[in-house]
């Protein structure tokens, strides 16, 4: 456990220069509530990014049902935190299909296809979120106007290496493209041992034609994506720059 706690305390910088080994992970203090009241799902989660000597920029958003505009949710980062709560019995009849990252590329969901995006505000944020009667899957990138700077220089690439904290296993860390606005930061996790079998079992039972067939479910979790170490140092050696200046990171 001490090497665990040891390892999570590593600056946000130091991920991008080590190897491709132990890579230290960059998410710290997950928790994920989950409130079955009302007999709607609802789940909130909330982290911290270990970002060095930068800050998140104070951001608070609803999140509106894409199709009623009824708030179902609220996002907000401010500091290393990054938070969100999500009535997720809301989303559970939106179509659902492959989902991509801000910048082209695809989300780091193994094993389905089957995704439901939630615009988050107007500025690129996406709520992503994908179940089985025995998985929940959920997710959320955000645009940072201070690493366009980055994927002027490295392109279209992920640096998305998976970390565990206790029983909930993900994906954190830069997404990047020389396009600007499409670059930022993103959290991917598998949060179902966190929520009560009841939950999981309402969201499934709400999917019309529920997608994916029982042999399926073991094979749906999250996926690491990085890049070649070569890339990966260049992405260590930007993001040094910036923690050294104590950039403060704004949406776009």
């Amino acid at each position: 456990m001490t090497s665990v706690i040891n390892r999570l305390s590593f600056l946000f910088c130091l991920l991008f220069i080590v190897g491709c080994g132990n890579r230290p992970a960059i998410i710290e203090n997950l928790t994920v509530t989950p409130d079955f009241s009302g007999g709607e799902a609802n789940v909130r989660v909330e982290t911290d990014f270990n970002v060095g000597g930068m800050e998140l920029m104070y951001l608070t958003l609803p999140i509106n049902h894409p199709q009623t505009g009824e708030q179902i949710g609220q996002f907000a980062m401010a500091g290393k935190r990054l938070s969100l709560g999500i009535n997720l019995s809301a989303i559970a009849h939106l179509n659902s299909g492959p989902a991509q990252l801000p910048n082209g590329t695809g989300v780091p969901f193994a094993g389905t296809n089957e995704i439901v995006v939630v615009p988050i505000g107007g500025q690129g944020i996406r709520l992503y979120v994908s179940w089985t009667q025995t998985k929940v899957l959920l997710g959320v990138a955000v645009p940072i106007k201070q690493f366009d700077v980055i994927g002027q220089t490295v392109g279209q690439v992920n640096l998305l290496p998976i970390f565990q904290i206790g029983q909930v296993q993900g994906a954190a860390g830069t997404f990047h493209s020389r396009t600007a606005g499409q670059n930022g930061i993103a959290f991917f996790a598998d949060i179902s041992v966190a929520l009560p079998q009841a939950v999981k079992e309402e969201l499934f039972y709400q999917t019309e034609g529920a997608y994916l067939s029982q042999e399926s479910f073991s094979k749906v979790s999250i996926r690491e994506s990085v890049p070649r170490s070569s890339t990966e140092a260049e992405i260590g050696s930007q993001i040094q720059k910036l923690s050294r200046r104590k950039v403060k990171l704004s949406v776009r």
